[in-house]
C-alpha cells in the first residue's frame, strides 16, 4: 500500500512538472511568433513611411521645377518674329531644317533661364532617386499597393513621366527663347497633368496602407493577449492548481501528524506523571 501511494505520488509530481514546461513552453512559443510578426510588420510599415515621406519631398521639388518652368514659359515668346530665321531656313527640306535648328548656337539670352531650370531640375532628380530607391527596398507588395489605382502609372512603366518631367535633354535642345519658351511650358504641362496627380495617388495609397497595419497591429495585439490569457488560464488551471490541492492535503496530514505527536506527547507525559506518582507513593 505504501508503494502504491509513493509510486502514485511520484507519477503526480511528473505530470505536474511535465504540464508546466508545456504552459511555459506554449507562452513562449506564443511570444515568438508574435515577436517576429511584429517585427516583420514593423520593417514594412517603416518602409512605407520612409517612401511616403521622401515621394513628398520629391514632390515638393517637382513643384518648386514645374513652377519655375511656368515662370519662363511667361517670360519667352511663343513664336520668333522677324525673317531671319525663314530666310535663313529658305530652300531646306524639312530633314535639313531640323538639323540646322540642332545644331545652332544657344541664343545668350536663354543661358540664365537654362541654368536656373537646370538647377531645380538636378534638385528635383536627386529628390526623385530616393524615391527610387525606397520604393526598390520597399518590397514588390508595397510596390503594387502604391501604383495601383493609379490613372497615368502602368505596371510596365510606372515612371515613365516622371522621367519625362526630369529628362534634361529637353532643356538642353533649346536654342532660342522661343524653344525655351516651349520646354518650360512642357515641363509644367507634363507636371501638372501627369506627374502631380501620380504623386498624389502614390501617397493616398500609401496613408491607407499605413492606416490598414496599424489595424491589423491593433487585431494582432488583441489575438495575442487572448492567446497569452489562455494560457496563463490553462496554467493556472494544470499546474498551479493542483499544486494548490497538493499542498493542502500536504498541509492537512501535517497539521493531522503534528496533533497525533502532541496526543502521544501528552499521553507520555501523563503516564510519566502517574508512573513518578506511583513510585512515590510506594517509597
Amino acid at each position: 500500500m505504501g508503494l502504491t501511494r509513493s509510486g502514485n505520488a511520484r507519477l503526480f509530481s511528473w505530470v505536474l512538472r511535465l504540464s508546466y514546461v508545456l504552459s511555459l513552453a506554449g507562452v513562449a512559443v506564443i511570444c515568438t511568433i508574435f515577436y517576429f510578426k511584429q517585427q516583420d510588420q514593423n520593417r514594412v510599415l517603416g518602409s512605407v513611411r520612409v517612401l511616403a515621406e521622401r515621394i513628398s519631398t520629391a514632390d515638393e521639388a517637382m513643384l518648386e521645377f514645374a513652377e519655375k518652368a511656368e515662370g519662363i514659359a511667361a517670360e519667352m515668346p511663343s513664336k520668333e518674329f522677324g525673317n531671319t530665321l525663314a530666310f535663313q531656313l529658305a530652300g531646306k527640306s524639312l530633314k535639313e531644317r531640323k538639323e540646322w535648328l540642332a545644331s545652332r548656337p544657344a541664343d545668350p539670352n536663354i543661358m540664365a533661364s537654362a541654368q536656373a531650370l537646370q538647377f531645380y531640375r538636378a534638385k528635383a532628380d536627386k529628390a526623385w532617386q530616393e524615391v527610387l530607391a525606397a520604393f526598390e527596398n520597399a518590397g514588390n507588395d508595397v510596390q503594387q499597393v502604391a501604383i495601383s489605382g493609379a490613372r497615368f502609372m502602368g505596371s510596365d512603366d510606372p515612371f515613365k513621366h516622371h522621367r519625362a518631367l526630369l529628362d534634361e535633354k529637353r532643356i538642353e535642345d533649346a536654342r532660342s527663347r522661343t524653344d525655351m519658351h516651349w520646354a518650360a511650358r512642357e515641363i509644367f504641362a507634363n507636371y501638372n497633368s501627369f506627374v502631380r496627380p501620380s504623386n498624389r495617388s502614390m501617397e493616398n495609397r500609401l496613408r491607407m496602407l499605413v492606416r490598414k497595419f496599424a489595424q491589423d497591429q491593433g487585431l494582432i495585439l488583441e489575438r495575442f493577449l487572448l492567446i497569452t490569457l489562455l494560457g496563463l488560464a490553462s496554467l493556472a488551471l494544470i499546474v498551479f492548481l493542483p499544486v494548490d490541492i497538493a499542498l493542502q492535503r500536504l498541509l492537512g496530514k501535517l497539521r493531522a501528524e503534528t496533533r497525533r505527536a502532541e496526543a502521544a506527547t501528552k499521553r507520555a507525559e501523563l503516564s510519566e506523571r502517574a508512573k513518578s506518582e506511583f513510585l512515590a507513593n510506594m517509597s
